[in-house]
């Protein structure tokens, strides 16, 4: 009787595993974006500092408004560029937070899952022991009456 029902807590267990797959590929996606974009704005970070110190060499020595200026422009762009880079950089981390919290879920389920799988096989192993026990207590008895 119980070998013809369908196993359905392995079924659960493959689906939560498939989901802590996901979960697994979405954070490590995620977690590769937010490296990408503290690289970028470690960068914007450099060139700022680089092109601040140029500013400041062409402001110390002769120049002309034009190349001050054309400086200045460009520090105004990258300014913005980090701006954008940082609040960048927070909304990945925000969605990390949300890919960590999934992915614990997701291996929560799967615990919960195993044990349920790990339960249910003691329980059918606990019965079929039982009904063993029962079938050979049975066939003891006929025995008995037979050669009695």
């Amino acid at each position: 009787m119980t070998s013809q029902r369908k196993p359905i807590w392995k079924i659960l267990c493959s689906k939560s595993e498939s989901e802590v797959t996901k979960a697994k590929t979405i954070f490590e996606t995620i977690r590769l974006r937010r490296v990408e974009a503290a690289s970028r704005k470690l960068k914007l970070q450099n060139m700022a500092h680089e092109y601040t110190q140029k500013l400041n060499d062409v402001l110390k020595k002769a120049h002309t408004k034009h190349e001050a200026s054309n400086y200045r422009q460009f520090m105004v762009q990258l300014q913005k560029l980090l701006v954008f880079a940082d609040s960048d950089l927070k909304q990945i981390e925000l969605e990390l937070g949300v890919a960590r919290k999934n992915l614990v879920n997701a291996e929560n389920e799967n615990m919960k899952s195993q044990k349920l799988l790990a339960r249910h096989s003691s329980k059918i192993s606990a019965q079929k022991a039982k009904s063993d026990s029962k079938e050979s207590e049975s066939l003891n008895i006929i025995q008995y009456n037979i050669n009695s």
